[in-house]
């Protein structure tokens, strides 16, 4: 669980510059990264250097829940 990842794992992780490590979005331009082995690239980029960051990722949110009746429980 908190081991190593599997091949699988891995390859089901979205490698951009955006979530990479040695990334940083530039302020005020948007879809550009500024990474600290290749420079400025596009946020879509991806080097063998990359490193997967997972507090740069936004979290999926989460399904509405749905609407409850009020159900009485007097036996009337």
């Amino acid at each position: 669980m908190f081991g190593k990842q599997t091949p699988e794992e891995k390859a089901e992780l979205e490698k951009f510059c955006a979530f990479c490590e040695f990334g940083t979005p530039v302020p005020g331009v948007d879809g550009d990264v500024i990474c600290i082995k290749k420079g400025v690239v596009k946020e879509d980029f991806v080097c063998r250097r990359f490193r997967y960051d997972p507090l740069k990722r936004d979290p999926k949110q989460k399904p509405p829940l749905p609407e409850l009746e009020a159900v009485s429980l007097d036996d009337d």
